[in-house]
């Protein structure tokens, strides 16, 4: 009483199915390639004989789901009766019945065959599951995820396109304290906007290029040794406390309109 088969696949396009009868070709649900599968674009059947349109490159499972819409066949007062007729009526109920009434696989509950049907997998009457990757956005209009929906530390930073996050996203609350940023990330230009009235108190100790003040500001010390090429500034004056060393293949310039005063 079968009503389900997998064809193991044979590299070609013609498929027979051995362990179960149909009445029609519409009657029959066609899996390959892990997708549905459509009549006559698909795939074309002949007595019972399945043609794909292209070889399939994975098992095929047929599934009979007979039609009942519609009587197979209608009888009328005083016309001959076929046993032809009479026996795919017949077989039009019994093979629906079939398909309801067999058992699943631990014996309980709602009559219906286990295993895979197309994309739900039935292991007993109170053990359905939705098979991977079966749901897609396509699937979601117009619903929306909410937050309660979301496990908590669930949305990893895998699951975050690049760009993804603009700084409209993350509104005007504060941003957590432990945040890191490499220096490929200090980029571009700082809007006026982003800076408070007054600044707070730098540290100066790492930066480069700009004169140390020592003894509460009383004192300016400057290297002793000019290690790159250097150009005084258009109309500018430079002032060094000597003596001054300029290393071997470094010039420095000085134009016609500039002074560089060594003390």
């Amino acid at each position: 009483m079968a009503t389900k088969q997998t064809i193991t696949n044979n590299g070609g396009v013609n498929y027979t199915i051995t362990d179960f009868d149909f009445l029609a070709p519409g009657d029959l649900r066609v899996k390959a390639n892990n997708a549905s599968q459509t009549l006559n674009s698909d795939y074309t059947v002949s007595g019972k004989v399945i043609t794909f349109s292209n070889a399939p490159t994975t098992d095929v499972e047929v599934n009979r789901i007979t039609f009942v819409g519609n009587p197979i066949a209608a009888f009328q007062v005083g016309s001959s009766i076929r046993a032809q007729d009479l026996n795919n009526a017949t077989n039009q109920v019994r093979f629906a019945v079939e398909e309801l009434q067999t058992v699943g696989a631990n014996g309980l509950g709602l009559p219906l065959t286990a295993g895979d049907k197309g994309e739900i997998t039935v292991t007993a009457a109170s053990n359905w599951s939705i098979d991977n990757s079966v749901i897609t956005t396509a699937k979601l209009v117009d619903l929306n995820v909410t937050t309660d929906k979301i496990a908590n530390l669930n949305v990893t930073t895998t699951k975050i396109a690049n760009d993804a996050v603009t700084m409209d996203k993350l509104g005007a609350g504060a941003l957590p304290s432990d945040i890191t940023l490499g220096a490929s990330q200090l980029t571009g230009t700082i809007p006026d906007a982003r800076f408070p009235a007054a600044l707070p108190a730098i540290d100066g100790s790492n930066l480069t290029g700009i004169a140390v003040v020592k003894a509460n500001g009383c004192s300016y010390e400057n290297n002793q040794t000019i290690t790159s090429n250097y150009t005084v500034g258009s109309n500018k004056n430079a002032l060094s406390a000597g003596p001054i060393t300029i290393a071997n293949g470094i010039v420095v310039t000085i134009g016609s309109t500039e002074t560089y005063t060594i003390v």
